[in-house]
């Protein structure tokens, strides 16, 4: 972080005031003020998790549902550009392209590549690290990031092989980053396990424990979560969760702006009578939330499209 960042961000911190409705309007026009400024970015993803972190689950849950609803994402196919105009990528799934679109700020049109090479890179890279070669599969990981840098899975593989060779601190970046991209509950309890691995290899059981506590709140039988858990022997309260998160700097669960893309793509394409897509949609935002009455609108769905 550069110091220039750290003492925006501080000055940002220092007028919060502890009353949750100022602090609340405070913080999202702090968003707004320094939209466009060179790190507009990273003081919108601070200023987001210190938001998520004061709000309720309901609260959070009925958050990204509002921002998402008048969310429009721009899905006009580009024109086919000359050679050496676009930004090739090699995808998994639809909504990995719609973050990259969303997330990345590229000067290039981005065109998803008939090959697969993210899928090709990472195979070779778990072939290598079957056999002990952790350096090439190192390299191998680092080449399917580049066709596909929101992949989780591709995250999750590289932490592996860098777990075996006791490598931490990229562990805690990669993690760091596999939560900011996950959205499926199972990549984010595997994100937030490699997280806990961090802290309790450091010795922080606090933030390792919370970050157990996380993942099993996706995926209640995450059995390294659970592992873990016990042998820290710690329990944790929601609060007490947020808070350490908030003193560690992570988000207490998926990222809220995964679920307002999810949600305002998911009407978007409601509205253009793509039920397909929109189904596709709210099923990840119900997966990250459990919310009942985004299950009774994929229930509805499902309904307009047998």
């Amino acid at each position: 972080m550069s110091k220039e960042l750290e003492e925006i961000l501080n000055q940002i911190k220092g007028q919060l005031t502890g009353d949750k409705d100022y602090d609340l309007k405070y913080l999202q026009a702090q968003i707004e003020s320094f939209r466009g400024h060179e790190f507009g970015g990273e003081i919108a993803k601070e200023c987001s998790r210190m938001i998520y972190d004061r709000m309720s689950e309901e609260e959070r849950n009925e958050a990204v549902v509002d921002m998402g609803k008048d969310r429009v994402v721009d899905l006009r196919i580009d024109d086919e550009p000359e050679e050496g105009e676009a930004i090739y990528y090699s995808f998994y799934e639809f909504f990995e392209e719609v973050m990259v679109r969303e997330f990345m700020e590229l000067d290039k049109p981005v065109k998803r590549t008939e090959t697969p090479h993210a899928d090709i890179a990472m195979q070779q890279g778990l072939n290598q690290m079957m056999e002990k070669n952790y350096e090439e599969a190192k390299k191998s990981f680092e080449e399917a990031m580049k066709w596909n840098p929101v992949n989780t899975q591709i995250k999750l593989s590289y932490m592996k092989c860098l777990e075996a060779e006791g490598a931490w601190e990229e562990i805690h970046q990669l993690a760091l980053s596999a939560i900011s991209y996950a959205f499926r509950p199972e990549a984010v309890a595997q994100s937030f396990v490699y997280l806990g691995k961090y802290f309790e290899q450091a010795g922080k059981n606090k933030p390792a424990a919370a970050a157990y506590y996380i993942a099993i709140s996706y995926v209640e039988e995450e059995a390294q979560a659970m592992e873990g858990l016990r042998r820290i022997g710690m329990h944790l309260k929601e609060k007490d969760i947020r808070r350490i998160a908030e003193k560690y700097g992570f988000i207490p669960g998926a990222n809220p702006a995964i679920l307002s893309l999810a949600t305002g793509l998911g009407e978007q394409l409601f509205g253009q009578q793509m039920i397909d897509g929109a189904y596709y949609c709210y099923d990840i935002v119900y997966g990250l939330t459990g919310d009942e009455k985004i299950k009774e609108l994929l229930e509805g769905i499902k309904k307009l499209n047998l």
